[in-house]
């Protein structure tokens, strides 16, 4: 199986149909405008705009990374998850946080949550190296992630259930309750080399929410 850091897409043609399968829901859509992944909301809550890969890739000492182009106040996810949606996800929410959380079976225990900020965290990506799962932000340098910082890691056998040896990327927006909005995806592991060396984040400051809080994320 080919490695998650194969997954490579510039949106510069449609690929929906060829690298991406559209899984929106309902009134929810998926589109590869200008360069760019679309994703938009539907007209009512969980309603969301999405794409899946359409095949599965091994994550084991692989990764991958995308650039979101923040826009309004609809929930942006990335997911990187096994066939029983058993996996990791960034959700960049309505209340200007990004939340990380441990998937199984499509419900997230939260394990950290950070204040968002669009210029730090231009680009977040999903690695797994020596058995360890990486969460990670970058900045954008001159178009490319500089040095990529680990906002949170554990050992990727603390999800017991998930199969990192196949997985897929799930891109989505979800409408907020205010109105509907795209999200824009500028790219999925494409870009110059990382500027740097990988380093651990000693600057975010966690949000005071319970590691233990099991939330259903859409």
């Amino acid at each position: 199986m080919a490695k998650l850091s194969t997954l490579v897409d510039n949106f510069s043609v449609d690929s929906i149909g060829t690298l991406w399968d559209d899984t929106s829901v309902s009134t929810g859509s998926a589109l590869v405008t200008a360069g760019k992944l679309r994703t938009r909301c539907g007209a009512a809550a969980g309603q969301s705009g999405e794409v899946l890969s359409t095949n599965f890739y091994d994550a084991d000492e692989s990764g991958a990374y995308v650039r979101l182009i923040r826009d309004g106040n609809a929930e942006a996810v990335f997911r990187v998850e096994d066939v029983n949606v058993h996996g990791y996800r960034f959700n960049v929410g309505t209340g200007g946080n990004l939340l990380i959380a441990r998937l199984v079976a499509g419900v997230g225990t939260l394990i950290v949550t950070v204040a968002y900020d669009p210029s730090t965290m231009a680009f977040l990506r999903y690695r797994e190296a020596g058995g360890i799962s990486f969460l990670e932000r970058a900045a954008e340098v001159s178009g490319s992630p500089g040095s990529f910082t680990t906002i949170v890691s554990e050992p990727t056998n603390t999800n017991a259930s998930y199969d990192h040896l196949a997985v897929k990327v799930r891109l989505r927006s979800t409408r907020d309750t205010i109105s509907d909005v795209d999200q824009f995806w500028d790219g999925v592991n494409t870009s110059l080399e990382p500027v740097g060396a990988i380093s651990e984040d000693a600057g975010w400051r966690p949000v005071a929410v319970p590691s233990s809080e099991s939330v259903r994320f859409w």
